[in-house]
């Protein structure tokens, strides 16, 4: 009976950190990206018949990279996360998950959807997806630091 408890035990942890890596991918935001890339695939679809399995390799791939950038720029943000009471919880600053697992992970997720967008929609679809990435970690995280606070 013991050996049953100690499996419990063990399995909680590892379902934590599962958990913390999918928290890293904001699937909030996720969503509404990948919501945005299905309204855009359907209008430029109308009046023809839709491609389900070129939908869903569209929704896939971009769900990858967007939950990519979200880590990456939880990854670039982790000093500053650590001293805001709102995102002191999240798995970097509070330690449940490290900078370099989240590293990997985010790069991991922009490989994985950058080349299957590319082998299964198109090479197009492959580098706007890398390009809006790119531009969200390289010039709105950085630039968003530098903003004073939007008054309430």
């Amino acid at each position: 009976m013991s050996s049953v408890a100690g499996s419990a035990g063990a399995a909680a942890p590892e379902s934590r950190r599962l958990a913390d890596f999918l928290t890293l991918t904001k699937p909030e935001i996720t969503f509404n990206v990948v919501l945005t890339a299905l309204v855009g695939f359907l209008v430029a679809s109308r009046g023809s018949r839709i491609d389900v399995l070129a939908l869903l390799r569209t929704l896939l791939g971009t769900a990858l990279v967007a939950g990519a950038a979200s880590t990456l720029n939880q990854w670039a943000e982790r000093d500053l996360d650590a001293v805001m009471k709102r995102t002191l919880r999240r798995p970097l600053p509070s330690g449940r998950l490290t900078p370099g697992e989240s590293l990997v992970f985010g790069l991991a997720l922009a490989a994985a959807g950058t080349i299957f967008l590319s082998l299964t929609v198109s090479p197009l679809a492959s580098a706007l997806a890398a390009l809006t990435a790119g531009s969200y970690l390289l010039v709105y995280t950085p630039l968003k630091a530098r903003e004073p606070p939007s008054p309430r």
